[in-house]
């Protein structure tokens, strides 16, 4: 599969709270998880992404500095072959997670729209030196190397990470 790689820099060090979103086509929401946006490396049990799950669900994964992950899923599954805004935001503050997982065409009987509020317990998000990947995530080592893996099936548009949580104003 294909993905895109950001270098990592000190604007991607997002410890406190972040928002991730993006538009996304997902045609194979059920082959299990998949990078969206995501600066994950599972090795060091460190950093954030935005994520479809095991279930075909939105998802945004963090991880602290004491080895700590959490991964809060909209738990609703996504439809193949249709637009959505997705969007994952981190309140380090408050320590509260909100998914945004909105289709753009609504049809009759559509039951995969969500909007997902949890709390956690990590009040900082560990930092890495892995590249943003789009379209994937750090999969395990090998050899010393990193590979890409559980890459995204579908398309993906728009993306943007901001340095803080946006509101749901602002995410409207």
């Amino acid at each position: 599969g294909s993905y895109a790689t950001v270098p990592d820099s000190p604007a991607l060090q997002q410890s406190g709270g972040f928002t991730l979103q993006c538009w996304i086509y997902p045609t194979t929401p059920e082959l299990g998880a998949q990078g969206i946006l995501t600066k994950w490396a599972p090795s060091q049990d460190s950093g954030y992404g935005l994520f479809i799950d095991e279930n075909g669900s939105l998802a945004l994964w963090l991880a602290d500095s004491g080895g700590n992950v959490e991964r809060v899923s909209t738990g609703v599954p996504l439809r193949a072959a249709q637009w959505y805004f997705a969007a994952g935001v981190y309140d380090a503050a408050s320590r509260r997670v909100s998914l945004y997982q909105q289709p753009v065409t609504i049809w009759p009987r559509d039951d995969s729209r969500a909007v997902a509020q949890s709390n956690v317990q990590l009040s900082t998000v560990t930092q890495n030196d892995v590249p943003l990947l789009m379209a994937g995530y750090w999969g395990a080592e090998d050899t010393g190397k990193g590979i890409v893996a559980g890459h995204f099936n579908g398309k993906i548009d728009g993306p943007r990470l901001y340095g803080r949580a946006l509101s749901a104003e602002e995410i409207a």
